[in-house]
């Protein structure tokens, strides 16, 4: 009896320490395209440089080309003001749709990316 709860026991911290990263998934190269008229334009979007995602060093950030995001496991961000830009980023599978703008007073020019993983 002893050994058997000794071996549960040993198992439920195995189980537990289990260091299964969610950010994971997200990591990996996107070939992109932008627009500023929304993300199912078809008409003006046009091709921009692959955008990479990451790993960041601490908690739940992730690395979207250089700028550290915090992402929640439901792959988004919510809205994110870095050096004056907002960011909105959203990851789903292997796609992602990202809103970027200025944040200034006045009328902001929003910038609609969307990705897939390649």
């Amino acid at each position: 009896m002893q050994k058997s709860f000794l071996l549960l026991l040993l198992c439920v911290i195995f189980i537990s320490c289990n260091d299964d990263d969610y950010r994971e998934a997200y990591i990996g190269t996107y070939q992109a395209t932008k627009s500023n008229s929304g993300f199912d334009d078809e008409n003006f979007k046009t091709e921009i440089d692959d955008i990479s995602i990451e790993l960041a060093d601490r908690g739940s950030a992730i690395l979207l080309n250089g700028v550290e995001l915090e992402i929640e496991e439901d792959g988004t961000t919510g809205l994110r003001t870095i050096d004056g830009i907002v960011y909105n980023l959203s990851i789903e599978e292997n796609s992602f749709r990202l809103q970027v703008y200025p944040d200034v007073q006045g009328r902001p020019i929003v910038c609609f990316i969307t990705g897939n993983k390649i």
